[in-house]
C-alpha cells in the first residue's frame, strides 16, 4: 500500500474501494507513525547512550551509574508513552480530518466524512522521510500533495478545489500561529 500511495497515488486514490471505511486508512496511519516514533526513538536512544557515555568518562563510576539509571526511567516513560502518543496521534488524525472536510465542504465536496479521513490518513506515507535533512521538506510538502489528490479523488471535485480546501486551512492556522508568536514576543517573550 505504501508504495502504491507514494508512487501512483492517483489511481490508488481512484481505484480504493468505497466498502473501505476506517480500519484499512487507521491501520496504515498507525503504521506509518508506529515507524516514524520508533526512528525517533533510535535516534533519541543513540543520543542517550552517547551522552551516558560521556558523563561516565568524565565523571567517574557514580556518574556513570546515574548516567544509566536516568536512561533506564527514560526508556521505560518511552516504552509506557508509545502507545498514549499513538493514540493522540489517531486523534490529531480526526481533528485534522474534521477540519479539512469542513474546508472541502466549502469547496464543493458532497461525499461522507470517510473519504476525507481516508485522503488525510493515507498521506501520512511520506512521514517515514521525516528525519533526513533536507528531504523533510520535500516529504512534509509531497504529503501536502497527496491530500489534494485524495481530496480530488476521493470527495470528486476539481484539483482547483481541492488545493484551495487544503491550503486555506494552513494559511488561516498559520495566520493564527504567527498572531500569537508575535504577541508572546512582544509581551516579551521568556523574558
Amino acid at each position: 500500500t505504501w508504495k502504491h500511495v507514494m508512487f501512483e497515488p492517483m489511481e490508488f486514490y481512484e481505484k480504493l474501494p468505497a466498502k473501505i471505511r476506517y480500519k484499512e486508512p487507521t491501520v496504515f496511519f498507525l503504521k506509518i507513525q508506529a515507524i516514524v516514533l520508533g526512528i525517533l526513538y533510535l535516534i533519541l536512544a543513540m543520543i542517550g547512550l552517547f551522552v551516558v557515555a560521556i558523563v561516565g568518562a568524565a565523571g567517574g563510576s557514580d556518574a556513570g551509574s546515574i548516567g544509566i539509571l536516568g536512561f533506564g526511567i527514560a526508556a521505560v516513560i518511552a516504552i509506557v508513552a508509545f502507545p498514549l502518543i499513538l493514540l493522540l496521534n489517531w486523534g490529531g488524525l480526526h481533528l485534522g480530518s474534521a477540519i479539512l472536510h469542513l474546508f472541502a465542504m466549502m469547496f464543493g465536496a458532497r461525499q461522507h466524512y470517510v473519504e476525507t479521513y481516508k485522503a488525510v490518513a493515507y498521506s501520512n506515507a511520506p512521514s517515514v522521510f521525516g528525519f533526513i535533512p533536507l528531504v523533510n521538506y520535500a516529504a512534509y510538502f509531497y504529503a501536502i500533495a497527496l491530500q489534494v489528490m485524495g481530496l480530488h479523488k476521493r470527495q470528486n471535485i476539481s484539483i482547483g478545489r481541492a488545493v484551495g480546501a487544503v491550503l486555506i486551512p494552513y494559511a488561516v492556522f498559520g495566520f493564527i500561529y504567527m498572531l500569537f508568536l508575535f504577541s508572546f514576543l512582544a509581551l516579551g517573550g521568556f523574558a
